[in-house]
């Protein structure tokens, strides 16, 4: 309790780069956004608002309290005038000298530096499950077979089946409409070379061992 006073009357819990990190990542975890991308941009702002809205706030409230107090017990009275103009002189001051110095030079410049490295680590990430994840002629295929067998909506080379891929594995709709053309529309293979047809015969061993180890095929 000592310690959390102290750095609440010295202005110190939001000026370190921990505590900012610690307060960042709870901001744009996925409990707290939507979406990553979204929890990034919201965290920067909300750190902020926080800042100004909250611990400014609740500082120079504190301060001012404080020393109304005091001067009521040294004097006796409070001019209820006096009070609001010397916490308005006060807060100028301390505004200048005080707090947008620590946001311009501390706490702005943190927010900054630990809201890119998030940017790179989930850059990373995406990068990962990119390089994880199928072809998108593989995620075609896997998706045609499991709506046969399921007897789903089947895929089609229109628009439509194109943009359902899209949303279910995030690819460019551009993209899986060319493999749905190639799958769907035989003059696309026609002038494959032995490279493109080995290339998409591997593409079908890969939907193969999928659907298999998934409980799809059983041979």
């Amino acid at each position: 309790m000592i310690k959390r006073s102290l750095a609440f009357i010295t202005f110190d819990q939001l000026v370190s780069k921990n505590q900012i990190e610690l307060r960042y990542k709870h901001l744009s975890s996925p409990n707290q956004q939507q979406s990553n991308a979204l929890g990034l941009i919201t965290a920067r702002h909300k750190l902020i608002y926080e800042y100004w809205y909250n611990h400014v706030i609740k500082h120079f409230g504190f301060m001012l309290l404080v020393a109304t107090i005091i001067t009521h017990l040294s004097i006796g009275k409070i001019n209820l005038p006096a009070v609001v103009m010397a916490g308005t002189l006060s807060y100028s001051v301390m505004y200048l000298f005080c707090y947008r110095f620590i946001f311009s030079f501390i706490v702005l410049p943190n927010v900054e530096m630990i809201k890119e490295e998030y940017e790179q680590s989930l850059s990373g990430e995406i990068k990962k499950c990119r390089k994880a994840q199928y072809s998108n002629f593989t995620l075609v295929l896997i998706d045609y077979v499991r709506n046969e067998i399921s007897e789903m909506v089947p895929l089609l080379c229109d628009d439509r089946s194109a943009s359902m891929l899209t949303e279910l594995y995030g690819v460019d709709t551009g993209s899986m409409k060319k493999n749905l053309e190639v799958l769907f529309i035989k003059n696309k293979r026609k002038h494959f070379t032995e490279r493109k047809k080995t290339e998409y015969k591997n593409r079908f061993n890969e939907a193969y061992d999928f659907s298999k180890s998934a409980g799809v095929c059983k041979v």
